[in-house]
This record gives C-alpha cells, sequence and structure tokens, in this order.
C-alpha cells in the first residue's frame, strides 16, 4: 500500500497520533477523529479547519527555520507527516545552558508569527546535543497577541528549573518583542498566585 497507519501512538482530546508507512517512508499520522457530542456538521468543520491550520503552521514554523516534522500530505482530517527520531525533552537530562538554543526556537516561532500553544519539554524532540525538533502544533494559532506568546513562556517555566529558564530566557532574547512578552508573562504569573491562593482559601473552609 501507498499509505498505511499502524500502531496508535498517542490519543489527545483531539486527535490520535498513529505510527505509519508512506511510499515504504516511515511517518506519523495525525487523525482528528469525530466528536459524536458535536452536531455532525459542526464537527467536520472544526475538524476540517484545524487540520488545515495545524498543517499551515508547521509549513509556516519550517520556513522560519524551526526543525518541525516535514508535511507530507494532508487531508480532511489527517496531516501525514516526517517520523522524527530522538528523545522528548521530558524524557532526557541536558545541559542547562542547551535551553539557550530551545529559547531561540521559540523566539523563531514568535517572530514569525507562530504561538505554539503548548510550548514545553514533552513537545520538544532532541535528536542530538543542540539539535531539537518542535511537535504538536495541534493548539497553534497565527497571532502576535502578548497573550499568546507569553503563555509559551509561561508553561515552560513552570516546566524546567531556574538555572535551565535563566539559560532559556537568554536565548528568547532573540525575539523582536522580548520585553513586552516577559513584562505580560509576569502579569500571567500574577494571577496564577491569586488563583492558587484562592484555591488554599477554599480548602480551608
Amino acid at each position: 500500500m501507498l499509505m498505511e497507519e499502524s500502531k496508535l501512538l498517542a490519543r489527545g482530546a483531539e486527535a490520535k497520533v498513529y505510527d505509519a508507512e508512506l511510499l515504504g517512508r516511515a511517518a506519523i499520522v495525525k487523525r482528528r477523529e469525530a466528536k459524536k457530542y458535536r452536531v455532525k456538521e459542526l464537527d467536520e468543520s472544526l475538524r476540517r479547519s484545524r487540520t488545515k491550520s495545524e498543517a499551515r503552521i508547521m509549513l509556516r514554523a519550517a520556513e522560519s527555520g524551526v526543525a518541525v516534522p516535514t508535511v507530507f500530505y494532508v487531508n480532511d482530517y489527517d496531516v501525514w507527516m516526517e517520523k522524527v527520531y530522538g528523545a522528548l525533552l521530558q524524557e532526557k537530562k541536558i545541559a542547562a545552558k542547551e535551553y539557550v538554543k530551545i529559547g531561540s526556537i521559540l523566539a523563531d516561532l514568535h517572530n514569525a508569527g507562530i504561538a505554539h500553544g503548548d510550548f514545553t519539554p514533552a513537545n520538544i524532540i532532541v535528536r542530538g546535543r543542540g539539535d531539537f525538533a518542535v511537535i504538536d502544533f495541534g493548539l497553534s494559532t497565527i497571532s502576535k497577541e502578548l497573550e499568546e506568546r507569553a503563555i509559551d513562556i509561561f508553561l515552560m517555566e513552570k516546566s524546567i528549573g531556574k538555572d535551565e529558564y535563566t539559560h532559556f530566557v537568554e536565548g528568547y532574547k532573540r525575539c523582536k518583542d522580548w520585553k513586552e512578552v516577559l513584562a505580560h508573562m509576569e502579569k500571567i504569573r500574577k494571577r496564577g498566585r491569586y488563583w492558587e491562593r484562592g484555591e488554599e482559601d477554599t480548602d480551608d473552609e
């Protein structure tokens, strides 16, 4: 067969990811499956638009110089893409100074107008020393909004240590608006503290 998916690798809220083969080449297919709780016409429209959007954003990221899986083929609900080999950053220990590169990758995405939406070690593949690829653009948007970009920073900060984050920020300074984005991230952090405090108050009652 020219195209064949096999083993289920991951199951998310919106899509399933399968090990696949395309023209004899190892691949990954991300499939947005029907949601029975939605009206059929709306469900089909959402799945088509989100699938096309994800593929377009991946192509835009690649054009900006960010390493992402090569998109091979797109239909209504599937994105067939390159299988990237390596270990997830969340599963691999790297030197803190290597986070400078990861920060610069996010800066390149933001300079290209892309907010990843889930920029964490779970969506970064370590292919070699100083060689990283970004995956899972399912929550990504084309946006220059400070809020969207600051959330990317906030998510990474919550996921790594202080030394790693310090180097990450140094790399992120490649972003044209890095000062404004980091300032807005502080506002997000403060909101988080208020939420946590509110939860603690609730628990005491």
